[in-house]
């Protein structure tokens, strides 16, 4: 019987970095070693982030769940505060968020997780 993983990744594919690229070779390895993988990530991290689509071929196989990432919108809240000259609003709403905008991301993938433990067993 085959032991099942379950991975949260907020760099992913197809979005390019370091970070993507080790946690698509792990997941891509793991699923080789006769694992069967999950991995939680989010949707587009930014608009402008590059993507290398060539790393979907090697984890064509794996079960990927994306989330919403509310960074965006939450920069966009920070940028209207800036836009205004609201920097003392702006410096406390950011300040909300240590150590980015993108914290707030595990607190999703948590209540996405405990689903997928439920449901496969992991």
């Amino acid at each position: 019987m085959k032991k099942e993983i379950l991975m949260l990744s907020y760099m992913y594919p197809p979005t390019w970095s370091i970070a993507t690229q080790r946690s698509a070779k792990f997941a891509k390895y793991l699923k080789e070693s006769w694992y069967i993988v999950h991995v939680i990530t989010v949707y587009n991290k930014c608009i402008l982030q590059k993507k290398d689509k060539s790393l979907l071929k090697d984890i064509k196989w794996i079960k990927v769940y994306k989330l919403i990432d509310i960074e965006i919108v939450l920069r966009y809240i920070n940028w209207f505060f800036l836009y205004f000259k609201l920097k003392k609003i702006s410096t406390l709403f950011s300040s909300l968020f240590v150590p980015d905008f993108s914290v707030l991301w595990w607190f999703l993938a948590f209540i996405k997780a405990k689903k997928i433990i439920k449901k496969h067993n992991i």
